[in-house]
């Protein structure tokens, strides 16, 4: 076993013992890091989808069903049930899987599988706080409106990689678009368009 995943089985240990599951789903993919990394990546993406089933089942009262994990990662951040760390890892943890799920070219590293794992351990740690039983994770009070004369803050923004935009999307789509904007936060190049069309 790679010396450098000894630390990732030690912060196991600090789980509860209800998650003997996602802990040895962990472990496995620590177990077979050095033997087919892909499969790591794989198993790291397996236990994640459990972690997140379960919270989107419990936090918004609905079976996620058979949504994609992206889609339910999605869900989860615009209505607050993620922190953005969780989103970011959970979305990278995602994309290594789908990487040593369908065995691309890509070369997996150890330093891959490291970071990887870590992650999923991190998104364990914030799951174990919110699990049936345990509190749930402090949420941080709702933000005051802002003074009509101060800059509004860009809403968060979902990296998407390769894929198009869809209507989940609309709230920071904007933000993406460069340049002055009037008085009502749309962008100049738009408001030329709307105008003459």
């Amino acid at each position: 076993m790679d010396p450098s995943l000894q630390p990732l089985l030690r912060r196991l240990d600090h789980l509860p013992e209800t998650f003997s599951e996602i802990r040895e789903g962990v472990q496995k993919a620590v177990l077979v890091a050095e033997v087919d990394p892909e499969m790591a990546l794989t198993r790291a993406r397996k236990v994640l989808e459990s972690m997140v089933r379960e919270v989107f089942e419990r936090r918004l009262q609905e079976p996620p069903g058979t949504q994609p994990l992206e889609g339910l990662l999605q869900r989860l951040f615009q209505n607050d049930h993620l922190p953005p760390v969780v989103n970011t890892y959970a979305h990278g943890i995602r994309e290594l899987g789908n990487i040593g799920t369908h065995k691309t070219r890509q070369t997996i590293t150890a330093a891959d599988i490291n970071i990887t794992l870590s992650q999923v351990i991190s998104v364990a740690e914030w799951y174990a706080q919110g699990a049936p039983g345990n509190p749930e994770p402090a949420k941080k009070p709702a933000p005051k409106a802002p003074p009509p004369d101060s800059p509004r803050k860009p809403p968060a923004i979902i990296p998407k990689g390769l894929r198009s935009f869809d209507a989940g999307d609309a709230k920071f789509f904007l933000e993406l678009l460069p340049g002055p904007r009037d008085d009502k936060g749309l962008p100049e190049s738009l408001r030329f368009w709307k105008h003459r069309i």
